[in-house]
């Protein structure tokens, strides 16, 4: 029978040691922002998410409104993909994104 010197046992119990568990990272989600003017979203205010009825996209209503503006005045044509709604008033009227509204608040409170 071998011998085990007291050195060999700390490296047969080093390698046979289970590892330390690895803490769980809890990466936060960056906070969602305008595909146009890249600025985070709020719940009221110039940057509200609004959703473009017609391919249920979303961009700020600043952006909304200038893309209502550019053009014929109740038609806002997407920028991704050139569909167009009709909306009836200003960007205002147009859905809110409450689920990604939702979602930011989950972020934040998540920091």
């Amino acid at each position: 029978m071998a011998v085990q010197t007291a050195e060999s046992r700390r490296a047969v119990n080093e390698i046979s040691a289970k590892p330390e568990p690895v803490p769980i990272r809890k990466d936060v989600a960056p906070k969602p922002t305008c595909n146009i003017c890249s600025c985070p979203y709020t719940e009221t205010g110039l940057h509200t998410p609004r959703q473009i009825k017609e391919c249920g996209r979303t961009i700020c209503e600043q952006c909304a409104n200038k893309l209502l503006n550019a053009k014929i005045q109740n038609r806002l044509v997407c920028p991704f993909c050139q569909k167009v709604t009709v909306v009836n008033g200003p960007a205002g009227s147009l859905p809110k994104n409450f689920a990604l509204l939702e979602y930011s608040r989950d972020v934040v409170q998540r920091n």
